[in-house]
């Protein structure tokens, strides 16, 4: 995510190793996830930044991990949910993608 407010964190990189608080903090008075809702627009590049990523990730995730004996998957911080209709084929299971501001979408409704 290449936008200004991310640059500009690597300008307080000095003052986050000194005392080992984010960068980002130091640059901006707050945290990534504070500062991402009230600019919407670094909020959909990173959105979409994390959603090209998951999809690299989710094969490798899929191929490692078997998920049939889950009695319920919870994606948390799931953005979009990209990880868990993936999940369907693998468990009969209920599962629910929850993000850090509301859950974004229920795949299969909890019991």
């Amino acid at each position: 995510m290449g936008t200004p407010a991310v640059w500009s964190a690597w300008g307080a990189l000095g003052d986050a190793v000194l005392d080992g608080q984010a960068a980002f903090r130091h640059a901006h008075g707050t945290g990534l996830f504070g500062y991402l809702p009230a600019h919407p627009d670094e909020m959909a590049a990173f959105q979409a930044l994390m959603s090209a990523q998951s999809r690299l990730q989710i094969p490798a995730v899929l191929a490692a991990y078997d998920f049939t004996p889950a009695r319920t998957i919870v994606d948390v911080g799931g953005g979009q949910g990209a990880l868990l209709p993936r999940c369907w084929p693998r468990t009969p299971r209920p599962v629910a993608c929850f993000s850090t501001s509301r859950m974004w979408w229920p795949v299969r409704a909890l019991p």
